[in-house]
Parts: structure tokens; sequence; C-alpha cells
């Protein structure tokens, strides 16, 4: 028989499966994974990061900091995905 991941709900206790959009027991909304807010800082860092190495570049070679931008970007999207892989995040709306 295969094992069944399960995450357990923090407002009611209920155990429910790993992929349910909703509580059984108390009928709260489950997100998986990060929040969009995440991802949106790492793009607002990437591009800080992108605009500081900018000012030591000029002509043709402005590539070079949109280079490192996007994959500062890019790495730091992978570790938000590593952070929030097993994450559900339990919301009730009343």
């Amino acid at each position: 028989m295969e094992n069944q991941k399960t995450v357990v709900c923090p407002l009611c206790f209920t155990t429910v499966k790993w992929g349910a959009r909703v509580c059984l027991g108390c009928q709260a909304n489950i997100e998986y994974g990060a929040p969009t807010s995440r991802y949106w800082l790492a793009l607002g860092a990437s591009a800080y990061l992108g605009i500081f190495i900018g000012q030591y570049f000029s002509g043709l070679f402005l590539i070079i900091p949109f280079l490192i931008a996007f994959a500062a970007f890019a790495y730091l999207c992978y570790l938000i995905g590593e952070i929030y892989n097993d994450k559900a995040k339990f919301r009730r709306y009343r």
C-alpha cells in the first residue's frame, strides 16, 4: 500500500490528505507552497542588484548586470521553492 502524505489542520486538528484544497473538519482553505509576495521580493532584490552592478558598466556591457540579476532571481526562486516545498497554510474566512 502506498504511503499517503498528510497534514494536520492547526485550527481543528483534523488530518487532511496532502493536496486537498479544503479541510474537511473546519472548511478552511488550504494553500500550498510559497506566497506570491516572496517571489515579488526576490524580483525586487535581484532588480536592485542589477541596478547596483549596472553603475559600473556602460555601452555593450550593460548585458552583464542584466544576466547577473536574472541569475540571482532564478537562484532566489529556487531557494524559495525549496524552503516552502512542504508548507501548507490553512486560512479560514468568516
